[in-house]
């Protein structure tokens, strides 16, 4: 049973010294097993943090789905 499945994420950031968006995710997919244990490991500015922003629902994804338990986290609302 998929726990946590992530779906073609991408997230796009814009910085105070360029107009143009920065592309910080592009297409990840990564489906995670009940049980798995999983490492986010990578370069310096690779997107690990924005990775894991988007899990932890800190910043939503620009676009597709990413899964807990078979409900979209990036479609609730924060109160």
């Amino acid at each position: 049973m998929k726990l946590l499945d992530i779906s073609s994420i991408k997230e796009f950031c814009s910085t105070e010294f360029n107009a143009n968006p920065i592309q910080t995710l592009k297409d990840v997919t990564y489906p995670t097993e009940q049980g798995e244990y999983v490492v986010v490991v990578g370069d310096n500015s690779t997107g690990k943090i924005s990775y894991l922003n988007i899990l932890t629902t800190f910043d939503k994804a620009t676009s597709d789905e990413v899964l807990l338990n078979g409900r979209n986290i990036l479609s609730i609302r924060r109160r």
